[in-house]
């Protein structure tokens, strides 16, 4: 992880003194400063009240501890506020730059505590801090509105933060900031292309998210999301497993309910029309479950830290391709090999072979399976004007995988 550059960091001494009005010739003040250089070609200055004059005089004669500055820039407000507009607009400036300083580092430590032990009263902070310096920052802030999101996002998938509603409010809001295709003030233009391009489809992801975990889900919503963030070739989406987990558990509402409405059909029925309308509506369903749990076996082959979900992925996909091919998984390596070829390229059509003896069961007991995946992403930063440059630290989330159904009868 580089280093974390500060905001105070960028904000040199004379930015900070750049409304602190030197002393002049001030009648009676003015022989008690001889440590002060007067200014040449000051205008006239109003008087300083001689009760003002050490205060003052304090406050403007400390120039390299900013955090003692600012408390005699106070101690000069509180005990000279009768002072003249002149004298006095020079500590408040001070002051009030200092206090969006602290802001912003505030924010800029959360966020590196956050991502480096990302939990609960973690993001609380984080959240809590960042939205303070964004609300008050007098321009624009690109970096930290998508880290938030990015941070509320990875709680949800992990199971620590609920709020669904400002977690989805987060992600549009990083969204709408990250449609802007011109490099903002203060970055190079590889970093904002490079960040645009690691949280985009991330974020499209948990808005899925969070279609699939509201309290009245979305699934439709949610598949579209899923697909929009994995259509995206460049993006993290596309290989992190999540994304097709979190489709399937989509989609296997489909396939529950067309489940559901089979086995209520009684076995004449399920020989007829009904049962083939039934059937019609069962293999479209079935046929993605299995294409996308074959994604996932894609993606997680051969690393030790997926195997929980490439070894239950791979059940999942078997399970669902023998109940398109009547039992059998003659062929099912052409599916595992579609996608470790490019995981992105669609479908595989696989046709159905109907059994000789009519349907009579379509797995109706639900088998929940939790296991564990990566999530999160590098993340680039400005170069510029003392922003951070920040990676989230290695974690992990937990996600379902769905019921396979049983052998058909």
């Amino acid at each position: 992880m580089k280093k974390l550059g500060f905001f105070a960091l960028a904000l040199s001494l004379s930015a900070l003194l750049s409304s602190t009005p030197a002393f002049a010739n001030n009648n009676k003040a003015n022989d008690k400063a001889s440590t002060v250089t007067p200014q040449q070609a000051q205008p006239a200055q109003p008087e300083l009240p001689e009760v003002c004059f050490p205060f003052y005089k304090e406050y403007f004669e400390e120039k390299t501890d900013f955090d003692k500055k600012y408390i005699k820039a106070k101690t000069f407000l509180e005990k000279c506020p009768q002072a003249d507009e002149y004298w006095l607009k020079g500590p408040k400036s001070f002051i009030a730059k200092y206090e969006l300083n602290k802001l912003r580092v505030k924010c800029v430590d959360a966020d590196k505590l956050f991502f480096g032990s990302p939990n609960e009263a973690n993001l609380n902070n984080f959240m809590g801090a960042c939205d303070m310096w964004i609300s008050k920052t007098p321009t624009p802030d690109f970096y930290f509105p998508t880290r938030l999101a990015i941070g509320t996002g990875f709680g949800q998938l992990a199971g620590f933060y609920k709020d669904t509603v400002r977690g989805n409010t987060y992600a549009e809001k990083a969204l709408q900031t990250l449609s802007q295709a011109a490099t903002p003030p203060e970055w190079k233009e590889a970093d904002w292309g490079n960040y645009r391009k690691d949280n985009i489809a991330r974020l499209i992801q948990y808005k899925g998210l969070y279609k699939l975990r509201q309290t009245t889900p979305n699934y439709e919503g949610a598949i579209k999301d899923f697909s929009d963030a994995v259509a995206i070739k460049d993006g993290p989406a596309i290989k992190d497993p999540n994304s097709y987990l979190l489709r399937a558990e989509a989609v296997t509402v489909s396939y529950t309910k067309y489940n559901d409405e089979y086995n209520a059909l009684t076995d004449e029925e399920k020989r007829g029309d009904k049962g083939k309308a039934a059937l019609a509506n069962i293999y479209p369903v079935v046929a993605r479950l299995a294409n996308d749990y074959a994604r996932v076996v894609a993606v997680t082959e051969g690393k030790p830290e997926y195997k929980a979900i490439y070894d239950d992925s791979k059940i999942q996909c078997e399970e669902f391709y023998k109940f398109l091919k009547n039992g059998k998984t003659v062929g099912i390596e052409e599916l595992y090999k579609r996608f470790k070829a490019d995981v992105g390229a669609t479908d595989l059509e696989i046709k159905v072979e109907e059994s000789a003896t009519p349907n009579t069961s379509i797995g109706k007991t639900a088998k929940k399976i939790t296991a564990t995946a990566p999530v999160g992403g590098t993340t680039a930063a400005p170069t510029a004007g003392g922003d951070a440059t920040a990676k989230p630290a290695a974690t992990t989330a937990k996600t379902t995988a769905k019921p396979a159904p049983k052998k058909r009868k």
